[in-house]
């Protein structure tokens, strides 16, 4: 079901049609109706001058609200020839801006490059990273503590993608300081439920099922990228929502990129046994998760419903030393032992090394990577 919000105006009588039997408009206030009309159009004008999400569509989502695009057109379907070519999205046109003009971090950001490629950058603050791929520049879960200033975001990427509401990951700070009437946002519904309260502009929200999915483009020359969503972590609480997992796929390539903002994507070890998870979240080459003990457990569940991985990507994140903190130091010290005694595994990138060699092939062969805030990992060129 497709819902759109679009700014309209009336349209005025035709010309030279008049009511004969109602007494003729004195001067003054056809000269006012006159003026106030004059002022609709220059606002209707200025209004379609605004960068927009040019030619926005959205079909098959789960849910779509507080949409305030001024859609070109509706339900453009597409499938492309890679092993993930019976997908079948709904499609999202990229920004009509160049994200690399006038760029204040130009050179510091990865440029945009082939169909192929595949690039992450982690940034300030936990689950935050730019996504290149194929050359579409997807920013998740933003939180401004390294080189990008969020007033320059519109200029430098196609899309913001926001995974989760939790205070941890959504940053209202970070995204009030953005020009809310530019950038482009994919979100999931509690996230998209404070983006509404923000009165952003370009906003697609994806509910859990089959139909929450949409594919987004760049500019001319990029490939187009699908955006899924799939089960995450489990709520902590009956009455909250279950979080959801993002699912990446270069549409040219075939090349897929799996995320949960927790680390559990398709929930803890990967074991959701949902009946609307798409097969495609089982066909990921990538995994980015911000915790190691928890996405060693994700790949060996996925590992063991086919998926063969071809590398983690560890995002960077502020460890809690014991000594640290008189109340959370021997808390968290406690649970690490527990964990390991249990059989777990411990959040170093040697133990998952260990536990994924121990598993043995294919997953034994699966890279880490461990980048550093603010460097750039090519994983596909």
């Amino acid at each position: 079901r497709i819902i759109q919000a679009s700014p309209s105006i009336a349209t005025p009588m035709a010309s030279g049609s008049r009511d004969t039997s109602k007494p003729r408009v004195g001067l003054g206030r056809r000269f006012r109706a006159i003026l106030a009309w004059t002022l609709l159009a220059g606002l209707a004008a200025w209004l379609g001058a605004l960068p927009a999400l040019p030619s926005l569509g959205f079909a098959q989502i789960g849910a779509l609200t507080g949409s305030r695009t001024r859609c070109g057109s509706l339900g453009v379907w597409s499938s492309q020839s890679s092993r993930h070519s019976h997908v079948t999205t709904a499609r999202l046109a990229g920004a009509s801006f160049d994200p690399l003009a006038e760029s204040p971090v130009q050179g510091e950001v990865p440029a945009v490059g082939a169909k192929s490629s595949l690039r992450i950058k982690p940034l300030g603050g936990p689950g935050s990273f730019l996504l290149e791929m194929g050359g579409v520049r997807l920013l998740v879960n933003p939180s401004m503590g390294g080189d990008l200033r969020p007033e320059s975001v519109h200029e430098i990427v196609d899309y913001v993608v926001l995974t989760s509401a939790k205070d941890a990951v959504l940053s209202q700070s970070t995204i009030g300081r953005m020009n809310l009437m530019k950038v482009n946002f994919i979100a999931t519904a509690p996230a998209g439920a404070v983006l509404s309260s923000m009165m952003v502009r370009n906003l697609a929200i994806l509910a859990a099922g089959p139909g929450g999915r949409v594919m987004a483009t760049g500019q001319k020359g990029t490939a187009p990228v699908a955006v899924f969503v799939v089960p995450g972590t489990n709520p902590s609480w009956p009455w909250e929502a279950p979080e959801l997992g993002f699912l990446f796929i270069n549409l040219d390539t075939g090349i897929a990129v799996g995320y949960e903002a927790f680390g559990q994507y398709l929930g803890s070890g990967a074991s959701s046994n949902r009946g609307d998870i798409p097969e495609e979240a089982y066909m990921i080459d990538y995994l980015v998760t911000p915790d190691l003990a928890e996405g060693a457990q994700v790949a060996k569940g996925l590992t063991e419903k086919g998926t063969v991985l071809q590398g983690v990507l560890q995002l960077p994140m502020q460890e809690v030393a014991a000594g640290d903190n008189p109340i959370l130091g021997p808390l968290i010290e406690v649970d690490r032992k527990l964990d390991a005694a249990l059989g777990g595994v411990g959040e170093t990138a040697e133990e998952f090394l260990a536990f994924l060699e121990k598993q043995g092939p294919p997953l034994s062969k699966t890279k880490l990577h461990s980048p550093a805030q603010g460097e750039v990992i090519e994983l596909v060129e």
